[in-house]
């Protein structure tokens, strides 16, 4: 993967990234406006596309960008009011990297770009060592790890953070900031539910690890922003001491503290809140990616361990 290091103001960041990752941005913009225009289609929501919807959206998802930029500009007004320094960030991307605002607007607000697959945490007692462990694994395909970087920002004010990501997003998908906060974001397979407010996932992220110092801070601070997130997500935030699991969909959250256990995430929620939106036996393999047979064998796993 490519280490992308920038450092400074929002706007100063952005151009350096921009600058840096031209190419890689616009495979990015190419690999999600094609699955964003496919996962708009009525089969890929029920969780069985098909090759009539999905054939001719291979070369023709530029048709869509206009809808899917107004889909993106719903997030905008959240974002100015409480961090208004994300649309400097972002309009410095955009300007590094010939592309428009918009663009990059759409990367980081829209609800299907997170990681699938699995992320796990131990803390205390469950382990040997009596020590917090946080993990993920990730399979993914060609085009979509073509597209992957390690961020490292060093912002003028607050923590350094630094993790892996793709090409346009200013926060990591998982990673840790100077303060020693671990974290990782899960794609969670529910049904699909809207909300009034849309609050997106990844200026969320990027507010939360610039700011906390510890796991329960971060926890915290991400709580305050939900119901509204607009991705189906399961977030892990660790430090030394504790763990937090935060589950959410746009219109219910669930935080748990993890102390003296293991916890995993499959793409299933585990939560009462959300467990009544699981979605992960309704639909295809495809999309399902084994997360019901993960979801059995990874607990066994780690308690065996």
């Amino acid at each position: 993967m490519k280490l992308v290091k920038i450092k400074g103001s929002p706007a100063e960041m952005g151009l350096q990234y921009g600058r840096e990752c031209k190419k890689l941005i616009e495979k990015s913009l190419n690999t999600w406006y094609r699955f964003a225009a496919i996962s708009q289609t009525s089969g890929f929501q029920s969780g069985y596309p098909t090759l009539r919807e999905v054939f001719p959206l291979l070369f023709r998802f530029r048709d869509k960008i206009p809808d899917l930029q107004k889909r993106a500009l719903k997030y905008e007004p959240y974002i100015k009011k409480n961090w208004p320094e994300v649309v400097d960030f972002m309009r410095g991307i955009a300007d590094g990297a010939g592309k428009e605002y918009r663009d990059i607007l759409f990367l980081n607000t829209f609800s299907e770009v997170c990681e699938g697959c699995t992320s796990w945490v131990s803390t205390g007692q469950a382990s040997k060592e009596a020590m917090t462990y946080i993990g993920m694994d990730v399979d993914e395909d060609r085009q979509v790890k073509n597209t992957q970087i390690i961020l490292d920002v060093n912002p003028e004010k607050g923590n350094r953070y630094m993790g892996t990501t793709y090409a346009g997003l200013i926060a990591p998908i998982n990673g840790m900031n100077e303060a020693g906060v671990a974290f990782t974001t899960m794609l969670l397979i529910t049904k699909r539910v809207d909300s009034k407010i849309h609050i997106p996932l990844y200026p969320t992220l990027y507010s939360v690890i610039k700011s906390a110092d510890s796991a329960e801070e971060a926890a915290t601070h991400f709580e305050k922003h939900t119901p509204g997130i607009g991705t189906a997500s399961c977030l892990f935030f660790a430090d030394s001491q504790k763990a937090y699991r935060l589950e959410n969909v746009p219109v219910a959250t669930n935080k748990t503290l993890i102390e003296d256990d293991v916890c995993a995430c499959t793409m299933r929620p585990l939560s009462k809140e959300i467990k009544p939106y699981d979605n992960a036996e309704n639909v295809a393999p495809i999309i399902e990616m084994n997360a019901v047979e993960r979801s059995k064998r990874l607990p066994e796993l780690l308690i065996e361990q």
